[in-house]
């Protein structure tokens, strides 16, 4: 009976939340996405920087990680039936209702970052709530740090997101773009929708003539780098976790050997990161 109950809350609380993005997106203003630049990526690709730098050059610039229902919604349900504290979606379900789904025109900026350093750094900017406790890198030890990353953690969020998420939301299929894996980048216009793709591991000048070639407005823009692990409260216990992990050879080859990966860096680059990741699992 208490687990009823208890589910049944966690229902109405996520039905509240969803219903209050849906509020919210609704009382917004329409003018608000007159041509806007979406920094539309998976977390922990370099999206902090990317959007900082043009929202200074150009004000109608938005950030989001997802703008699915359906996502929006598994990720709340996730959290709160573990009893942990949300992202909050609310700017991505309206970009999703108000622009992603209409025929507006916008910009779309969109980075990928080799998957398991990506998954490592997610990992601990979300620390605090993945284990529901302030300071989680000063509270909890690391190999159970460790224990819950290899365990718990959702390892093919990088693998899939362009096809569970951009995908679904903008119609967009990457895979059937070519990608210059020399350059690290790719512009791809579809209808009024300009798309640029880069690897967050290019150098910013490229980034930064390519984002002028598709908005004019942003002729002047210099990327700055925001949001680095190595910067943040958590960076020690950050460099021990590093040093201490040890990755199955299993989960190596599937962060590896896969389309995603495939898709944005070459041969000879992924064998350079099963090296990497095999010799520190050693």
């Amino acid at each position: 009976m208490l687990q009823n109950s208890n589910s049944i809350k966690q229902s109405i609380l996520i039905e509240k939340t969803m219903l209050s993005y849906w509020i919210k997106s609704n009382l917004r203003r329409a003018h608000h996405l007159n041509n806007p630049i979406l920094i539309y990526q998976m977390g922990k690709v370099g999206s902090t920087s990317a959007y900082n730098s043009p929202k200074g050059l150009y004000p109608n610039t938005f950030h989001i990680h997802r703008a699915d229902t359906k996502n929006i919604r598994d990720v709340l349900s996730w959290h709160i039936k573990r009893g942990l504290n949300p992202p909050n979606d609310g700017l991505g379900y309206w970009i999703g209702k108000k622009l992603l789904s209409s025929n507006k025109p916008a910009t779309i900026v969109t980075a990928v970052r080799e998957p398991i350093a990506r998954n490592l750094s997610a990992y601990f900017e979300n620390l605090d709530r993945f284990h529901n406790v302030t300071d989680a890198h000063l509270k909890i030890e690391v190999p159970d740090l460790i224990n819950w990353f290899l365990d718990n953690y959702n390892h093919e969020t990088p693998l899939k997101w362009f096809e569970d998420e951009f995908l679904i939301s903008t119609g967009i299929d990457v895979y059937k773009i070519e990608f210059n894996k020399i350059e690290g980048h790719a512009i791809h216009k579809t209808g009024n929708r300009s798309v640029l793709i880069y690897r967050s591991d290019v150098e910013d000048h490229l980034i930064e003539r390519s984002l002028a070639k598709i908005r004019p407005e942003l002729k002047n823009i210099k990327l700055h780098k925001a949001n680095v692990g190595a910067s943040k409260p958590y960076a020690t216990t950050y460099k021990t976790f590093r040093d201490e992990i040890r990755l199955p050879s299993s989960y190596i080859d599937m962060m590896l050997n896969n389309q995603f990966v495939k898709h944005f860096y070459t041969h000879e680059e992924i064998d350079m990161l099963h090296k990497k990741w095999n010799n520190c699992s050693n």
